[in-house]
């Protein structure tokens, strides 16, 4: 069985490459806990299945997929935010915790949302 995390990352970790990453290991250094994962019926919990959509939907200077199994999306503070209400609108407890995790971010630093199969 597959366990799917979400975090929120660096983009300017030195280690992380948004352009030309090689698939291996390329994945940012995580500023937050975990995102809390619910299930919705679907495959994966969310957020991480709204992650990986959102990674082939929107152009790759917004989102893409990062290494094997993961994806990110170049998010700022108040987007995340608003992605969090959105996405646990039916679990209030749970997006109670996902904003206090945002809640410690910059509001106008632009991070990276990643979701990654573990």
């Amino acid at each position: 069985m597959s366990f799917y995390e979400t975090y929120i990352g660096l983009l300017e970790d030195p280690n992380f490459k948004w352009e030309g990453g090689d698939h291996s290991g390329n994945l940012p250094k995580a500023v937050t806990a975990d995102l809390p994962a619910v299930r919705t019926g679907n495959y994966m919990p969310t957020p991480a299945d709204e992650i990986y959509d959102l990674a082939n939907e929107w152009p790759d200077e917004k989102a893409k997929n990062l290494d094997w199994s993961s994806a990110g999306v170049k998010v700022e503070r108040q987007e995340l935010m608003e992605l969090c209400r959105k996405w646990y609108k039916e679990h209030p407890d749970e997006l109670k915790e996902a904003l206090r995790i945002c809640s410690g971010l910059l509001p106008e630093k632009e991070y990276v949302l990643v979701a990654f199969e573990s």
